[in-house]
């Protein structure tokens, strides 16, 4: 059992080594941030796919992701 402990040169009590410990690795938090970062760009993509879609433009959206197929299946050189 751990009863106390140290981080940053403070002495940490069993509640601060805890919270300490139920931070996530450094890899989860930067998928978190990267989550977070992308979030309002793909919210953007939809409703402006949407609005193009409305007006009659949604021939554009199937255009732009053809390319983008196209490209994932080409071999790698």
């Amino acid at each position: 059992m751990i009863r106390c402990g140290a981080f940053g040169g403070k002495a940490l009590d069993v509640n601060g080594v805890k919270q300490l410990a139920s931070i996530p690795s450094k890899d989860v938090l930067l998928a978190m941030l990267c989550g977070l970062l992308m979030s309002p760009m793909s919210r953007t993509a939809v409703v402006l796919a949407a609005l193009s879609a409305q007006k009659g433009g949604g021939d554009v959206v199937a255009e732009l992701e053809e390319p983008a197929a196209e490209a994932a299946d080409a071999p790698a050189a």
